[in-house]
């Protein structure tokens, strides 16, 4: 099992691990955020800024699966996408929430992508997944500084662990020239 699927793995195994009490009453679907999966406001904002850099993680990725040119560059996006979905599928589910619109930032990044074509999609989509990562682990650093959940630190520690890993992977995927 490579690394992306025992991450992705351990994360959806944790979610269940949490949920499972709360799932196995008889006659539930979906059981609403309670107990120690309860959102005060620092779990809203964890919830709420995790799902909308990741969301703009998503669209930009799934334009460089048609757009990207180096087989790299779409590999990323292929394990992007996939993960960004479970993410938000996660946060979904726990927290009853979509994403909301993207900052205006990220809509200009957006912007730029759906008119790029080539090296120049691949630079701008890199960039964009840096900058989107970067603000992700910051994100996860803030609510581990103040978070009380345990349940959404747990969460919120494994996104991290995988973001470093995502920051390292645009580096070298970044300065490959192959």
């Amino acid at each position: 099992m490579d690394r992306r699927t025992f991450g992705t793995s351990m994360l959806v195994g944790a979610v269940g691990l949490a949920a499972a009490p709360a799932l196995a009453q008889p006659g539930r679907m979906r059981a609403p955020p309670m107990g120690d999966m309860a959102m005060g406001p620092a779990e809203q904002r964890h919830v709420e800024d995790t799902l909308m850099i990741g969301a703009v993680a998503l669209q930009t990725s799934r334009l460089a699966l048609s757009r990207g040119v180096r087989p790299l560059v779409r590999q990323f996006a292929e394990f992007e996408v996939e993960e960004q979905t479970t993410v938000a599928q996660i946060l979904g589910e726990i927290s009853g929430m979509g994403p909301p619109p993207p900052a205006p930032a990220d809509r200009r990044l957006l912007d730029r992508l759906e008119r790029a074509r080539g090296p120049a999609f691949e630079r701008e989509y890199l960039l964009g997944q840096i900058d989107g990562h970067q603000r992700l682990l910051a994100v996860q650093d803030r609510y581990l500084s103040s978070g009380r959940n345990r349940h959404h630190r747990h969460l919120a520690m494994l996104a991290r662990g995988r973001i470093n890993e995502h920051l390292r992977e645009l580096s070298l995927v970044r300065n490959f020239r192959g």
